[in-house]
């Protein structure tokens, strides 16, 4: 199972359920000033399938919409969570989404600027907070 439409640039496992995982999310977004939210509430962006983020990093901003993986059954029942990007842009807005083709899998230097940044940002800091290391998605 992939990431629907959009695809997947990458995604990432961690051990523990969704709530724990999202209330981490909520709290590194309102504690760290690199990371900010998007303000506009929509579809992708709306705090509970989809969140929209900025990170910054030195003097670059990219631009993220992250999935939280599955539905309310899956979240109420599973002790993992994923989180995959479905769509990410550079600070010169370079990217997109897989499934659309603007990241192809084989573009490793935009796919790995763009992932890294986004694991410095926010994958190793939750990480950090839930005191496990995340693993390669099985999905």
């Amino acid at each position: 199972m992939g990431g629907g439409t959009h695809g997947q640039i990458k995604c990432y496992q961690f051990p523990v359920p969704k709530s724990r995982l999202e209330e981490v999310v909520r709290n590194l977004i309102r504690n760290d000033s690199m990371v900010i939210q998007d303000s506009i509430q929509g579809y992708y962006n709306d705090d509970t399938m989809y969140v929209k983020v900025k990170i910054m990093e030195d003097s670059r901003i990219s631009e993220y919409i992250f999935h939280y993986y599955g539905d309310e059954n899956y979240w109420m029942s599973s002790r993992t969570s994923i989180i995959s990007i479905s769509y990410a842009y550079n600070n010169e807005r370079n990217g997109g989404s897989s499934g659309n083709g603007d990241v192809k899998w084989y573009d490793f230097s935009l796919r790995n600027e763009l992932t890294d940044m986004f694991e410095r940002g926010l994958i190793l800091k939750i990480d950090k907070e839930i005191g496990a290391t995340h693993t390669k998605c099985t999905y």
